[in-house]
């Protein structure tokens, strides 16, 4: 009898702990590895406004945002450029980075692997990764 009250006792704290813990969704840009994913996905699923507000780096798309529409920007990204940045992400995805010694900065080299145009870089700015070039 004893035992049976002692499960049913551990039974009702588990259960009861698992209302009371706090649910915390990390956003996919904390993580290198995820932002890369989550932009890749972005980019197949045709989300061009959603990648360019989440990876284009703020103050560069501050500035731009100055001289054209995000409607204009859009357009113009989903017009070629989009394709050569999926392409590259893909590359960059099976690559490992040159981080900078803050570790802030990630670089995938186009010496490593002959498919990309150039190095694709990423800055985090607070704790969100974003694409610096």
């Amino acid at each position: 009898m004893k035992f049976k009250i002692i499960v049913l006792f551990s039974l009702f704290v588990s259960f009861s702990a698992c209302k009371t813990q706090k649910q915390t969704i990390v956003n996919p840009r904390e993580n290198l590895v995820s932002a890369i994913s989550d932009a890749i996905q972005l980019l197949e699923n045709k989300n061009y406004q959603s990648f360019i507000e989440k990876y284009a780096m703020p103050e560069d798309l501050e500035k731009i945002l100055k001289r054209e529409s995000m409607d204009e920007l859009v357009e113009s990204f989903s017009d070629g450029k989009a394709e050569k940045v999926l392409n590259a992400l893909k590359l960059a995805s099976e690559l490992e980075p040159k981080y900078d010694e803050s570790g802030n900065k990630a670089i995938f080299s186009k010496g490593d692997v002959g498919g990309m145009s150039k190095d694709m870089v990423f800055r985090k700015v607070d704790k969100y990764w974003y694409i610096a070039n």
